[in-house]
């Protein structure tokens, strides 16, 4: 049964603790749609520990510079809507 729901989660990250990252990204992944972090500015490095998920339903936007949560979260929301998402639940690093 289709229910028509296509729920996003939108994590904003500022250098996070990559195995929290993980382990926040891994508990959502099955009960989400997609995943999108928005990063406010972590180095390089960042990407390529995120790689560790290999899926088509994790997107990282990188805002390279430190926008703040609220700003990190307004991106990700206009990024999931024009991708389909009909709802956005919202996470920061620290959830």
């Amino acid at each position: 049964m289709t229910t028509g729901f296509h729920v996003h989660a939108v994590i904003v990250t500022y250098h996070p603790d990559v195995g929290r990252l993980r382990n926040l990204v891994a508990a959502l992944l099955p009960q989400v749609k997609a995943v999108t972090i928005v990063d406010n500015g972590s180095p390089p490095k960042f990407d390529a520990m995120l790689n560790f998920f290999a899926t088509d339903a994790l997107t990282v936007l990188r805002l390279g510079y430190n926008a703040g949560v609220a700003q990190g979260h307004n991106v990700g929301i206009a990024y999931v809507r024009q991708h389909g998402a009909t709802h956005v639940i919202l996470f920061d690093q620290d959830s």
